[in-house]
């Protein structure tokens, strides 16, 4: 039988997995502070620093492992080798969250799959030797998704538009900087084809196609009715500047792909959803 352990399922990226896949699979989950989480069976607490992720491992035996962990990097690192011995002697699979900021020292040009990972911020350098540990497994039994800015209703730089908005503060953009995004749903959705279909290797969950920065936040804020929005214009070089994954080498099918223009149409069109459930009840 499947079951699946989502590591960090209290999370952002654990709460798209988690919403995503319960209604599907025997779906376990670790949370660290939510006090909602108490009384849910399937959910267990988990302190990185103080807890033994080998004894959660003998106590659930997952088939698969969903790593959306944050805490402490090398807490993160030690936990991810005993999940990788953990998957090498059960045959499990891990599936490890990873991001853009693997190739956060390119700068010329948008990252693809084979791509070397290069990275210059702690954060990247962390990233990298994450993809490093979990790459130590047989190829069918890891699958690392990189994801790009990811935008949606719960997704942080959203709920930061609106709240400068609400309050007329500034919105930071970079006007020289060319990125991918993704949504929320998208990542859900492709995340579950992933485990649906057992693939492995490594996936850059993106857009298709690039967008400026700063293009960026000016449609939503005009597609999303935020009127008046004061940005600061970051130039952080003279020339254009790219943060961007694509997708190339390991493509999903058609219908899990997707352009910028038709994520923005995404966002906007469940931000709508979300405010008229908001005012219904």
């Amino acid at each position: 039988m499947r079951r699946i352990l989502i590591l960090g399922a209290s999370g952002y990226l654990g709460r798209i997995s988690y919403k995503e896949l319960t209604p599907y699979l025997d779906l376990h989950g670790t949370y660290f502070s939510a006090d909602q989480y108490e009384n849910n069976q399937v959910m267990h607490r988990f302190d990185l620093e103080s807890d033994s992720i080998a004894a959660l491992l003998r106590e659930l035996l997952p088939t698969e492992i969903i790593y959306a962990l944050d805490g402490p990097y090398p807490e993160q690192q030690q936990a991810l080798k005993v999940i990788v011995e953990y998957c090498r002697a059960e045959k499990a699979r891990l599936i490890f969250f990873s991001s853009v900021a693997v190739f956060d020292a390119v700068n010329s040009h948008a990252s693809y799959e084979n791509d070397k990972p290069l990275p210059q911020s702690a954060y990247g350098k962390h990233l990298t030797q994450m993809e490093r540990i979990c790459g130590d497994l047989p190829a069918p039994l890891y699958s690392i998704l990189r994801l790009p800015l990811v935008l949606g209703t719960n997704a942080p730089l959203i709920k930061q538009l609106r709240a400068a908005h609400q309050h007329k503060a500034h919105f930071e953009v970079n006007p020289n900087q060319i990125i991918s995004v993704n949504t929320e749903q998208e990542v859900a959705r492709q995340l579950h084809y992933i485990i649906n279909r057992k693939l492995s290797g490594i996936f850059h969950l993106s857009s298709t196609d690039l967008i400026h920065h700063s293009d960026l936040f000016l449609e939503l804020s005009q597609k999303l009715g935020l009127t008046e929005m004061i940005f600061a214009y970051n130039y952080s070089s003279n020339d254009d500047e790219y943060y961007a994954l694509l997708p190339k080498y390991n493509l999903l099918p058609a219908e899990y792909r997707n352009s910028v223009a038709n994520l923005v149409n995404q966002v906007v069109l469940n931000e709508q959803i979300s405010i008229f459930s908001t005012k219904k009840h």
